[in-house]
């Protein structure tokens, strides 16, 4: 038996197939670390902040856009700080002011602005569905949830009272339409909000991705982002290849 070139080529597009199956993967949102950083900002002001993946961080599209703001008649810090896995907002000040922090994924374009040309899969790996894992709460506060395209369609949600630790759903299905639905294969933008926060309030987040349930197991993030098979196991099958070449010659 001789394998030609033709032959080869195919052996190899569907071992590279099988590979990237194997490999297919919910999304990784922000795993929040090992990057550092923190804004705040005072009532009437709108503060920024933008921080790239580090070794070891995950966020989608490489970068995460962060800004805070308060308002309100009282005296109030609303910050917002990426440290060690971990997201937390507080709230310090007045029962008459409140605050937000809103964070933008939208590739990694070194700006605060929103750019929606991107096209993220967020149904890679099946996924139908958000998961934010809350590690503790103060208060009672809301999470927003938006999701948008280059046009400007898309969906938004808001869990409206996050007062217990936990891993927090929302299905894709159960998010409203903005302007017309989307394609959730090809996204500009993801868009988390933590708002509400009103004297001393507190969360902490450890991770945000996309998810999946299978009959009677709890609904957690598949896998991170990696969909590329590891240049070793690329190695390992060009070798092999090139054997069977030889032997069928």
């Amino acid at each position: 038996m001789r394998l030609n070139n033709k032959s080869l080529v195919t052996v190899f597009s569907a071992a590279m197939l099988g590979l990237c199956s194997m490999n297919a993967s919910a999304v990784m949102i922000d795993n929040f670390g090992p990057e550092n950083g923190s804004v705040s900002a005072n009532v009437g002001e709108w503060k920024t902040l933008i921080l790239d993946a580090a070794a070891g961080g995950e966020i989608l599209g490489g970068e995460r856009d962060i800004a805070a703001s308060a308002y309100g008649s009282g005296p109030l810090s609303i910050s917002g700080d990426i440290d060690s896995g971990r997201l937390s907002v507080q709230h310090s000040g007045s029962q008459s002011s409140s605050g937000y922090v809103t964070i933008d994924y939208d590739g990694n374009d070194n700006t605060s602005n929103t750019d929606l040309n991107n096209q993220f899969d967020l149904s890679a790996g099946g996924a139908d569905r958000f998961l934010i894992n809350v590690l503790d709460v103060t208060g009672n506060l809301k999470i927003e949830l938006l999701v948008d395209d280059i046009l400007g369609q898309g969906y938004e949600y808001t869990i409206s009272s996050i007062a217990t630790a936990g891993v927090k759903q929302v299905l894709f299905s159960d998010m409203a339409p903005l302007n017309g639905g989307l394609d959730w294969s090809k996204v500009g933008r993801i868009n988390l909000t933590v708002n509400g926060a009103t004297e001393d309030s507190y969360i902490g987040i450890d991770y945000f991705c996309t998810g999946s349930q299978a009959a009677g197991a709890a609904a957690s993030c598949t896998s991170s982002n990696n969909n590329v098979p590891e240049p070793a196991t690329l190695t390992l099958l060009a070798v092999g290849l090139l054997g069977l070449r030889r032997r069928f010659a």
